[in-house]
């Protein structure tokens, strides 16, 4: 927990709270995301700080919502995101 680098941690590893597997499920969705879409989430920015403020306060990655018509695996992988 605590400090450290990467936009791809859970908003809980910033905090001091207990972790469990959600953490997991978010680390791998956020992987999804990438596969799915060719982006980073967060793409926006490069600063892995910003990120992490974002993640604090409750942001989530822009997905597009037409990923969920292009084929049948790319809508069920969004909707795991």
């Amino acid at each position: 927990n605590g400090e450290g680098n990467g936009n791809y941690r859970a908003p809980e590893e910033f905090a001091a709270r207990n972790l469990d597997e959600q953490i997991d499920t978010f680390s791998f969705c956020n992987n999804i995301y990438t596969l799915v879409t060719g982006l980073w989430n967060f793409y926006d920015t490069e600063d892995d700080e910003v990120a992490q403020d974002k993640l604090i306060d409750g942001d989530l990655a822009f997905v597009d919502p037409r990923w969920k018509d292009r084929s049948y695996e790319e809508g069920k992988l969004v909707e795991l995101l």
